[in-house]
C-alpha cells in the first residue's frame, strides 16, 4: 500500500504531466514573474508562459495580449497576494471570453497548503519530497 509521501507525489507528477499536455496543446501559462516560468520548465513544463509581474507592463495589458487565446492557464503564486491577481486576471479573461483555467492553481494549492508560496518554489518541494521518500525507503 502506497504511503500518503508516494500518494502525494504521485498526485504531483500526475498534474504535472496534464500541464505539461495543456501546455504543449498550445494553451499558454500565466505566472507572475521569470523565476516561476523557470521552475515550470525546470519541471518539464515548455510552452507558451506569459509573466504578469517584471515585463515593465500592466496586467491590463498582458489581459490584451491574453485575448487572442481561447483558454490560458493561471498559475500565479499561492500566497494572499497570488490569488487575489489569480480572481483578478480570471474576471478580466473573463471579461474579454477568453476561458480562465484555474484547476491547476487549486490542485496545486491543495497539495502543497502553506509549505510553498510560489511558483517557483515547487521544484524544491517536490524534489524534498522525493528525498523523504527515499530516505524513509532505505530504512530498515
Amino acid at each position: 500500500m502506497p504511503s500518503s509521501l508516494e500518494r502525494k507525489l504521485e498526485s504531483f507528477d500526475q498534474l504535472l504531466d496534464k500541464l505539461a499536455k495543456e501546455v504543449t496543446r498550445g494553451v499558454p501559462v500565466i505566472v507572475e514573474g521569470r523565476n516561476d516560468a523557470e521552475a515550470l520548465v525546470e519541471m518539464g513544463v515548455e510552452g507558451k508562459t506569459l509573466l504578469v509581474k517584471s515585463t515593465g507592463r500592466t496586467i491590463l495589458e498582458t489581459i490584451e495580449q491574453l485575448s487572442a487565446y481561447p483558454e490560458v492557464i493561471v498559475l500565479t503564486d499561492f500566497d494572499r497576494r497570488g490569488r487575489e491577481m489569480e480572481r483578478k486576471i480570471a474576471r478580466q479573461l473573463q471579461e474579454k471570453r477568453v476561458k480562465s483555467n484555474t484547476m491547476f492553481w487549486r490542485e496545486f494549492k491543495g497539495l502543497v497548503g502553506r509549505d510553498v508560496k510560489d511558483v517557483e518554489g515547487l521544484p524544491a518541494y517536490v524534489a524534498g519530497l522525493r528525498q523523504k521518500l527515499r530516505s524513509h525507503s532505505c530504512e530498515p
